[in-house]
Protein backbone atom coordinates (compact mmCIF):
# COMPACT_ATOMS: atom_id res chain seq x y z
CA UNK A 1 0.00 0.00 0.00
CA UNK A 2 1.32 3.45 -0.95
CA UNK A 3 2.20 5.71 1.94
CA UNK A 4 2.84 9.41 2.37
CA UNK A 5 6.57 10.10 2.35
CA UNK A 6 7.88 12.75 4.77
CA UNK A 7 10.81 15.12 4.52
CA UNK A 8 10.02 16.32 8.03
CA UNK A 9 7.15 16.22 10.52
CA UNK A 10 6.49 19.80 11.62
CA UNK A 11 4.88 20.72 14.92
CA UNK A 12 1.55 22.29 13.92
CA UNK A 13 -1.42 23.46 15.99
CA UNK A 14 -4.84 22.46 14.56
CA UNK A 15 -3.97 23.60 11.03
CA UNK A 16 -6.38 24.31 8.20
CA UNK A 17 -5.87 21.97 5.24
CA UNK A 18 -6.29 23.66 1.84
CA UNK A 19 -6.39 21.30 -1.16
CA UNK A 20 -6.02 22.03 -4.88
CA UNK A 21 -5.55 19.91 -7.99
CA UNK A 22 -4.39 20.27 -11.55
CA UNK A 23 -6.42 18.39 -14.14
CA UNK A 24 -10.16 18.34 -14.82
CA UNK A 25 -11.20 20.52 -11.82
CA UNK A 26 -8.68 23.27 -12.68
CA UNK A 27 -10.55 25.40 -15.22
CA UNK A 28 -8.76 28.66 -15.85
CA UNK A 29 -5.91 27.32 -13.69
CA UNK A 30 -7.91 28.60 -10.72
CA UNK A 31 -6.98 25.72 -8.42
CA UNK A 32 -3.28 25.40 -9.24
CA UNK A 33 -2.72 29.17 -9.34
CA UNK A 34 -4.47 29.72 -6.02
CA UNK A 35 -2.42 27.04 -4.28
CA UNK A 36 0.80 28.37 -5.80
CA UNK A 37 -0.12 31.88 -4.63
CA UNK A 38 -0.78 30.65 -1.07
CA UNK A 39 2.47 28.67 -0.99
CA UNK A 40 4.44 31.77 -1.99
CA UNK A 41 2.45 34.25 0.09
CA UNK A 42 2.65 32.14 3.25
CA UNK A 43 6.29 31.18 2.57
CA UNK A 44 5.20 27.55 2.96
CA UNK A 45 7.74 24.73 3.12
CA UNK A 46 7.33 21.32 1.48
CA UNK A 47 7.30 18.53 4.05
CA UNK A 48 5.55 15.50 2.54
CA UNK A 49 4.43 13.89 -0.73
CA UNK A 50 2.08 11.22 -2.02
CA UNK A 51 3.88 8.87 -4.46
CA UNK A 52 2.53 8.85 -8.03
CA UNK A 53 2.67 5.07 -8.45
CA UNK A 54 -0.74 3.40 -9.07
CA UNK A 55 -2.58 6.74 -9.27
CA UNK A 56 -1.85 8.04 -12.79
CA UNK A 57 -1.98 7.04 -16.40
CA UNK A 58 1.18 8.79 -17.51
CA UNK A 59 0.10 8.84 -21.16
CA UNK A 60 -2.69 11.22 -20.05
CA UNK A 61 -0.77 13.19 -17.42
CA UNK A 62 2.60 13.12 -19.11
CA UNK A 63 5.92 13.82 -17.39
CA UNK A 64 7.62 17.02 -18.59
CA UNK A 65 11.19 16.97 -19.86
CA UNK A 66 13.71 19.81 -19.95
CA UNK A 67 16.13 19.21 -22.87
CA UNK A 68 18.88 21.64 -23.79
CA UNK A 69 21.26 21.24 -26.74
CA UNK A 70 20.23 17.62 -27.10
CA UNK A 71 20.84 16.70 -23.45
CA UNK A 72 18.14 15.65 -21.02
CA UNK A 73 18.51 18.07 -18.12
CA UNK A 74 15.44 17.30 -16.02
CA UNK A 75 12.39 15.03 -15.91
CA UNK A 76 9.40 16.36 -13.97
CA UNK A 77 6.80 13.80 -12.89
CA UNK A 78 3.27 14.63 -11.71
CA UNK A 79 3.58 15.84 -8.14
CA UNK A 80 1.43 15.61 -5.01
CA UNK A 81 3.09 17.69 -2.33
CA UNK A 82 2.16 18.97 1.12
CA UNK A 83 3.48 22.29 2.40
CA UNK A 84 3.17 23.84 5.84
CA UNK A 85 3.12 27.40 7.13
CA UNK A 86 3.18 28.78 10.67
CA UNK A 87 2.38 32.50 10.29
CA UNK A 88 3.33 34.47 13.42
CA UNK A 89 -0.08 36.12 13.88
CA UNK A 90 -2.38 33.59 12.27
CA UNK A 91 -3.33 29.92 12.47
CA UNK A 92 -1.22 27.19 10.92
CA UNK A 93 -1.83 25.89 7.42
CA UNK A 94 -1.19 22.72 5.44
CA UNK A 95 -1.38 23.30 1.69
CA UNK A 96 -1.76 20.37 -0.71
CA UNK A 97 -0.86 20.95 -4.36
CA UNK A 98 -1.45 17.90 -6.54
CA UNK A 99 -2.83 16.39 -9.72
CA UNK A 100 -6.27 14.78 -9.72
CA UNK A 101 -5.56 11.02 -9.78
CA UNK A 102 -6.85 8.80 -12.59
CA UNK A 103 -7.12 5.68 -10.43
CA UNK A 104 -7.80 4.55 -6.84
CA UNK A 105 -9.55 7.64 -5.50
CA UNK A 106 -10.45 5.88 -2.26
CA UNK A 107 -6.82 5.02 -1.50
CA UNK A 108 -5.66 8.51 -2.46
CA UNK A 109 -8.23 10.16 -0.21
CA UNK A 110 -7.37 7.77 2.63
CA UNK A 111 -3.79 9.07 2.43
CA UNK A 112 -5.01 12.67 2.52
CA UNK A 113 -7.16 12.04 5.58
CA UNK A 114 -4.46 9.96 7.24
CA UNK A 115 -2.18 12.99 7.15
CA UNK A 116 -5.02 15.27 8.27
CA UNK A 117 -5.61 13.04 11.30
CA UNK A 118 -1.91 12.88 12.11
CA UNK A 119 -1.70 16.68 12.32
CA UNK A 120 -5.12 17.18 13.95
CA UNK A 121 -6.45 19.28 11.06
CA UNK A 122 -9.28 21.56 12.21
CA UNK A 123 -10.75 22.59 8.83
CA UNK A 124 -10.70 21.19 5.30
CA UNK A 125 -11.08 23.44 2.27
CA UNK A 126 -10.75 22.52 -1.40
CA UNK A 127 -10.24 25.00 -4.24
CA UNK A 128 -11.48 24.23 -7.74
CA UNK A 129 -12.01 25.92 -11.08
CA UNK A 130 -15.08 25.51 -13.30
CA UNK A 131 -15.96 26.79 -16.76
CA UNK A 132 -19.14 28.84 -16.83
CA UNK A 133 -21.25 30.70 -19.37
CA UNK A 134 -20.09 34.13 -18.27
CA UNK A 135 -18.19 36.90 -20.09
CA UNK A 136 -14.66 37.81 -19.08
CA UNK A 137 -15.94 41.33 -18.32
CA UNK A 138 -17.83 40.01 -15.25
CA UNK A 139 -16.22 40.46 -11.82
CA UNK A 140 -14.52 37.26 -10.54
CA UNK A 141 -17.12 34.79 -9.29
CA UNK A 142 -16.99 32.07 -6.62
CA UNK A 143 -19.56 29.47 -5.59
CA UNK A 144 -19.42 26.94 -2.78
CA UNK A 145 -20.62 23.53 -1.70
CA UNK A 146 -20.34 21.94 1.71
CA UNK A 147 -20.92 18.63 3.44
CA UNK A 148 -22.64 19.80 6.64
CA UNK A 149 -25.69 22.01 7.12
CA UNK A 150 -23.90 24.04 9.80
CA UNK A 151 -21.59 25.44 7.11
CA UNK A 152 -24.42 26.99 5.11
CA UNK A 153 -24.58 30.14 7.24
CA UNK A 154 -20.82 30.69 6.88
CA UNK A 155 -21.10 30.40 3.09
CA UNK A 156 -24.08 32.73 2.72
CA UNK A 157 -22.58 35.25 5.16
CA UNK A 158 -19.50 35.39 2.91
CA UNK A 159 -21.73 36.27 -0.03
CA UNK A 160 -20.97 33.08 -1.97
CA UNK A 161 -23.42 31.37 -4.29
CA UNK A 162 -24.73 27.92 -3.39
CA UNK A 163 -23.92 25.33 -6.03
CA UNK A 164 -26.75 23.67 -7.95
CA UNK A 165 -25.46 20.77 -10.02
CA UNK A 166 -26.22 17.24 -11.20
CA UNK A 167 -23.59 15.37 -13.20
CA UNK A 168 -20.09 13.87 -13.20
CA UNK A 169 -17.95 14.87 -10.23
CA UNK A 170 -14.33 15.71 -9.55
CA UNK A 171 -12.30 14.39 -6.64
CA UNK A 172 -13.29 17.52 -4.68
CA UNK A 173 -16.83 16.21 -4.17
CA UNK A 174 -15.43 12.77 -3.37
CA UNK A 175 -13.29 14.38 -0.66
CA UNK A 176 -16.31 16.17 0.83
CA UNK A 177 -18.32 12.96 0.99
CA UNK A 178 -15.37 11.04 2.46
CA UNK A 179 -15.01 13.76 5.10
CA UNK A 180 -18.73 13.56 5.93
CA UNK A 181 -18.46 9.81 6.49
CA UNK A 182 -15.58 10.50 8.88
CA UNK A 183 -17.61 13.08 10.78
CA UNK A 184 -15.52 15.98 9.44
CA UNK A 185 -16.82 19.25 8.04
CA UNK A 186 -15.43 20.29 4.67
CA UNK A 187 -16.05 23.14 2.24
CA UNK A 188 -15.28 23.45 -1.47
CA UNK A 189 -14.86 26.82 -3.24
CA UNK A 190 -15.10 27.10 -7.03
CA UNK A 191 -13.82 29.99 -9.10
CA UNK A 192 -15.72 30.50 -12.36
CA UNK A 193 -13.85 30.97 -15.64
CA UNK A 194 -15.40 31.97 -18.99
CA UNK A 195 -15.86 28.77 -20.99
CA UNK A 196 -14.41 30.35 -24.16
CA UNK A 197 -11.09 31.28 -22.52
CA UNK A 198 -8.73 28.30 -22.16
CA UNK A 199 -6.18 30.22 -20.12
CA UNK A 200 -5.52 31.51 -16.61
CA UNK A 201 -8.53 33.27 -15.13
CA UNK A 202 -9.06 35.84 -12.39
CA UNK A 203 -10.26 34.39 -9.08
CA UNK A 204 -12.18 36.22 -6.40
CA UNK A 205 -15.13 36.00 -4.02
CA UNK A 206 -18.14 37.72 -5.56
CA UNK A 207 -21.82 36.69 -5.27
CA UNK A 208 -22.33 34.63 -8.45
CA UNK A 209 -25.34 33.71 -10.52
CA UNK A 210 -25.11 29.94 -10.64
CA UNK A 211 -25.06 28.01 -13.91
CA UNK A 212 -23.37 24.85 -15.15
CA UNK A 213 -20.20 23.89 -13.31
CA UNK A 214 -17.93 21.03 -12.37
CA UNK A 215 -17.93 19.74 -8.81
Amino acid sequence: MDQVTYLEKPNLSNPTLVIGFEGWPNAGEVSSSTLQYLIEKLDAKKFASIPIENFYQLSSSRPVAVIKEGRLRELKLPGNHFYYSKPPFSKDFILFQGVEPHFHWSLFVDLLFGLAEKFDVSQILTIGGTYDYIPHTYPPMVSALFNHENLKEKVTRAGLGLTEYTGPISIHTFILESARKRGLKALSLWGHAPQYLQTKSAFGAMPPSISRRRT
